[in-house]
Order: structure tokens, then sequence, then C-alpha cells
């Protein structure tokens, strides 16, 4: 169910969340899990999973809909070893639940120096095969000054004063990040760091940008 990395404390995250398909629309829990690349059974985790909560014998195995449909996804088997993707944060709202990430900005061996990325992905409540899973980059900068590691996040509304200055109306969702400049190209964050806020309507317009795009 989760990593067995135990030199990386963070290569589990998981957070409960409704999900519409589940009896009674009642909550799942969602997994995400950093590849440790330790033993001969790590393959058999996925990347991202739904698992039931409900007692008896299927409590915290992935929830299956059908043969073809299951409540997971996975990294494609010959990029497991070098494309990791490690999981920051998790939440859900209304529609969606959502996974923050950093990972490389390509997988692609030869654009090692492309350095990583921070994203954010998200999935339907209603899915359970997780067909509409999705991803979109965040950036936070300032100046020439890129902060693309995400170290945190959390969603918070929108006060009087964060409404004005980000033009939404009171009490609308935001998604607060805490980012880090890289050490070159790698994932070892520096002394610098930022704060950047993105607004939830402005995500979800982003993804649909892309889902066109698609």
């Amino acid at each position: 169910v989760a990593s067995n990395d135990e030199t990386n404390p963070g290569a589990t995250l998981a957070f409960t969340a409704p999900a519409r398909y589940s009896p009674g629309g009642k909550p799942v829990l969602y997994v995400a899990v950093t590849n440790s690349r330790l033993g001969p059974y790590r393959d058999m985790v996925p990347a991202i999973a739904a698992r039931s909560l409900e007692h008896g014998p299927r409590y915290l195995s992935i929830i299956e809909k059908s043969f073809t449909d299951s409540a997971k996804l996975d990294i494609e088997f010959h990029l497991r070893d070098y494309f990791l993707v490690h999981y920051v944060t998790g939440f859900a709202t209304s529609d969606y639940v959502y996974f923050a990430t950093v990972q490389k900005r390509s997988a692609l061996r030869a654009h090692e120096e492309w350095g990583y990325v921070s994203r954010l992905a998200r999935v339907c409540q209603s899915d359970p095969g997780f067909h509409t899973y999705t991803e979109t980059s965040l950036e936070c900068r300032s100046g020439n000054v890129h902060y693309s590691l995400l170290q945190d996040g959390t969603i918070v509304e929108a006060g009087d004063d964060l409404a004005r200055a980000y033009r939404v109306p009171p009490r609308a969702k935001l998604f607060v990040g805490v980012f880090s400049a890289p050490v070159e190209h790698t994932i070892n964050p520096a002394s610098k760091s930022a704060i950047c806020v993105f607004p939830l309507a402005d995500i979800e317009a982003r993804f649909a940008q892309n889902i066109r795009a698609c």
C-alpha cells in the first residue's frame, strides 16, 4: 500500500476524500507512492490508487468496478526506476481529487539538465477507472528566479483582502504553495523560497485548456 523506503518518510501521500462511485458516496483512501526501487514486489504497488475503507475482506484493497476498470494509475514500467514522481500534498474539491507533485520536466535521460517541475494532477470524483487523469504545471517565479520545487501546499478560502487582491469572490478557494528554487537542475532546494497563490478557478480553467489541446 505504502512505500518501503525508510530513508524517505515523504515517499507516501494518503488522504481521504469522497468518491461518487463508492456505496453511498462514502470516502475512500487515496494513496500516492513514490517508487522506492527497493525489493522485488514494488511493481505491485501503483503510483496512485483509491482504496476501500469498507470493513471486511476488501478493506484497503484497490477499488474495482469491473475486470478492466480499477481506481489506479501507474508509471510506464521502463520509466519507473528513473522517472520518480514525488507526491507532496493532496486535496479534494466538490468535483475533483488533486495530487501535487514534483517530477522531472522530461522522462528522457538526455534531458536531465531540464531539471524539475511542480505539477497538479487531478481525477474526477465520479471516475472509478482514473480515465480522467490529467496534469498541469505550476509556475512560481519572481523576476528571473524560478521557484520550481513545491515543498508544501494547502487550500484556503479567500478573505476580503485576498479576494480583492486576486479579483475573486469572497470565500473563493485558493491553492497556496510554498516553493523553493533548485540547486542547479537537481531536486535539492536552495536557500531561496517563495509563496505563490493560485485561484482554483484559474487552475481549473488551465486544466480545461489542456484537455482541449489534447
